[in-house]
């Protein structure tokens, strides 16, 4: 009974600098280009904070208040807020 995965390993491509360039691929992907989405959320909250009037508190709505037909429903749980956003 053969595997071809298994035997993908025979076929040569399994030299040391490979393993080398996988390596530093993914961390190149996980240090810069997953920077990105950091730097978006920081010009976000920044843009934010300049258009409440410098009040940081004030620009970053509270993702703990949840508005129902004009009521607001302040103290929801966090497992509600984790369900919502996952």
């Amino acid at each position: 009974m053969s595997n071809p995965f298994i035997q993908l390993a025979h076929r040569g491509k399994n030299q040391w600098w490979r393993y080398l360039i996988g390596a530093l691929l993914v961390l190149f992907f996980f240090r810069f280009v997953g920077a990105i989405a950091s730097y978006l959320i920081a010009a976000v909250v920044l843009v934010l904070y300049s258009l409440g009037g410098g009040d940081l508190a004030a620009a970053i709505p509270d993702i703990n208040q949840i508005e129902l037909g004009g009521q607001v429903v302040d103290g929801v749980s966090p497992i509600v807020t984790y369900i919502f956003l996952n």
